[in-house]
């Protein structure tokens, strides 16, 4: 029992690198398919240069997007109108960004 249960870990753990390498690729094979359209967004973003506060646009365009990737959102947090979490699956790891992407006044 003691060396079938050492020879799984072994397995298993020697899998690891292999599980890790395939998840890599799905990952960069997902954003290589979606490249194009993730340019798209960033230059309507880049077009729109909203200032902080006013990126109306912008925040309903990055709901829009993630929601359709299968994200729940949640807008006007902290009564803040722009600002909005975006939350995908229930279990762990929790990863958390916070990105601010409004623009200079007179800068894009």
């Amino acid at each position: 029992m003691k060396t079938t249960f050492l020879l799984t870990l072994l397995l298993w753990f020697g899998m690891l690198p292999v599980q890790a390498q395939q998840a890599r690729e799905t990952v960069n094979m997902s954003i290589d398919n979606s490249h194009s359209r993730y340019a798209e967004v960033a230059k309507q973003l880049w077009d729109w240069a909203e200032v902080g506060y006013q990126e109306v646009r912008s925040a309903e365009l990055l709901m829009s997007e993630l929601a359709s990737a299968g994200f729940e959102t949640e807008e006007h947090v902290a009564g803040i109108p722009t600002a909005f979490v975006a939350e995908y699956g229930t279990a762990a790891p929790v990863i958390g960004i916070l990105a601010e992407f409004d623009a200079l006044p007179g800068l894009s």
